[in-house]
């Protein structure tokens, strides 16, 4: 028995949902030597998964641009939101799905990762003061 013919393809229109193919064969009947054709037809379900193959952009503060500044006080109390970083992702489903962390903070001092002045909400953007600003700290922040 010949193997079966490949499998068609083509392009699916991720819009529209919709992908259309033909193919056809035709098989001996009997080893008469007379071929006859067969058609049949068949409903596939095709699931189609988004590839995270765009990378994600800021609008807030604009990447362009200069860095963003946070302006930090003695006054400010722990908590409160100082700026929102938002961005967004050409991708679909959970690939468009962003998550924000602080991963290097500046200054880092010699002896430890960072001073740990800022929290960001993973979710919003939102960073926050968290923890009270000593006098010592401001000139170096």
């Amino acid at each position: 028995m010949p193997p079966p013919p490949p499998l068609p393809s083509g392009a699916v229109q991720a819009s529209a949902g919709e992908f259309e193919s033909v193919a056809e064969s035709e098989s001996e009947s009997g080893g008469a030597g007379v071929w006859q054709s067969l058609s049949a037809t068949a409903t596939v379900l095709i699931s189609l998964t988004d590839v995270n193959d765009n990378a994600p952009v800021f609008r807030q503060p604009n990447a362009s641009a200069a860095p963003a500044v946070i302006r930090v006080s003695q006054r400010e109390t722990v908590g409160q939101q100082l700026m929102r970083v938002e961005a967004w992702d050409l991708d679909e489903g959970e690939n468009a799905r962003l998550t924000y962390r602080i991963r290097v903070e500046v200054p880092t001092p010699p002896d430890g990762p960072g001073m740990g002045l800022f929290a960001i909400d993973e979710t919003s953007g939102a960073i926050f003061l968290a923890r009270w600003v000593r006098r010592s700290l401001i000139d170096k922040v």
